[in-house]
């Protein structure tokens, strides 16, 4: 089954390859209760740190909220789109989401929290593909 324009997963798929790691669950009730700003920069690795973290796989991942600024939810494909879309050289349109904007001002470790979670997703999606890669 294709998944989109996701060639890796469409293989993985075909040769029944796990793409599996491990997220932070979404904030829900108590805890979200009264946030304007929530979201959680470092939400996916290829390590389970327990009890913080539960295993997924990456078309789940995709799916999951990882940011929330004043009632805009982030998935990890709407971060991906939209980040390539308004901050990314390919595409540049003049209007850039509220959202990302103000996500944009928030770093953890010197870098802006929206490029902390491509990048942490980018590291684990490049050591599951040489893995996948090494079972040919």
């Amino acid at each position: 089954m294709l998944f989109g324009e996701a060639l890796f997963i469409s293989l993985a798929e075909e040769r029944d390859f796990p793409l599996e790691l491990f997220t932070i669950p979404p904030a829900t009730g108590i805890i979200r209760e009264g946030l304007t700003h929530y979201w959680v920069a470092d939400s996916v690795s290829l390590t389970c740190e327990k009890p913080w973290t539960q295993k997924v796989t990456i078309q789940q991942w995709l799916r999951m909220p990882v940011a929330e600024i004043k009632g805009a939810q982030f998935t990890p494909t709407r971060l991906i789109n939209e980040v390539a879309s308004s901050l990314g050289p390919a595409h540049y349109p003049p209007e850039v989401s509220g959202a990302l904007v103000e996500m944009t001002q928030y770093s953890l470790g010197g870098i802006p929290s929206h490029f902390r979670t491509l990048f942490n997703f980018a590291e684990s999606l490049l050591k599951i593909g040489e893995r996948f890669l090494a079972t040919f």
